[in-house]
């Protein structure tokens, strides 16, 4: 995997900034951990951030925060969310994805009228956490793909989660982009500019490749999201009834 380092060292390169020059790479490593940042953080299903582990419920609590998941999992960098839940000791199959309104609405719980069993659905809190319905009622082992928090600490030295071949031609171009936009002149507009669309037609690429929904077919349990099931396309949700 490639280093911050090494990309620094290239964006550096790219915009004929010597890498020996302390200010100068320290300018790059600096744009290299922004775009890093900025390119993991983009709404994309990215592969290379998902990974899938389990957790079990506790009887009697129906939500459950990414911390104390993330700290279960013994996952440092926490949770960013959780995209799936499986029913790994049940029937239940997949617990289908409501809308936090509509799965409050539907447990009735302020209105002291809780359901409780082996949990069917559930509901994203914000950047929080899951809540689950109807509450475990037992020790329920879970099945869950997640996609994984970036560090808030970087170093050089650490390795980058984007696989090969995208880290540098990704980020060292975004990175050389921004050292473009640093110097002065007519050349050093048309070289960010030039270095800009480099990156986004690597982006594009790494999208294509590493951010596009892996599943064929999602359906929402909520009547208030979407009354039919539909075919998530490319990057970008797109909306098709099924049937077409």
């Amino acid at each position: 995997m490639a280093t911050f380092d090494f990309a620094a060292t290239l964006a550096c390169r790219l915009s004929r900034r010597d890498p020996g020059d302390s200010e100068f790479y320290g300018d790059a490593l600096d744009f290299v951990y922004e775009c890093y940042r900025t390119v993991c953080g983009m709404d994309h299903p990215w592969d290379f951030l998902q990974m899938s582990a389990q957790f079990v419920t506790s009887p009697g609590f129906d939500v459950y925060d990414y911390d104390s998941i993330a700290g279960a999992l013994s996952l440092a960098d926490g949770i960013k969310r959780i995209i799936a839940i499986v029913d790994d000791d049940g029937d239940n199959g997949m617990l289908r994805p409501m809308h936090w309104i509509s799965l409050e609405t539907l447990a009735q719980s302020t209105q002291g009228n809780p359901s409780s069993g082996s949990p069917t659905h559930f509901a994203q809190i914000g950047t929080q956490g899951i809540r689950l319905w109807p509450t475990p009622t037992i020790a329920n082992s879970l099945g869950i793909l997640i996609e994984k928090g970036i560090p808030a600490t970087l170093s050089p030295t650490d390795e980058m989660l984007i696989p090969d071949g995208f880290a540098t031609m990704v980020v060292s171009r975004c990175a050389a982009a921004r050292m473009w936009e640093q110097h002065a002149g007519t050349e050093a507009r048309l070289m960010a500019d030039r270095m800009d669309k480099s990156y986004g037609d690597a982006l594009a690429k790494m999208v294509a490749t590493h951010g596009v929904v892996r599943w064929p077919f999602v359906t929402f349990a909520d009547p208030q999201y979407l009354a039919a099931p539909f075919v998530l396309v490319g990057s970008s949700p797109g909306l098709i009834p099924s049937g077409t």
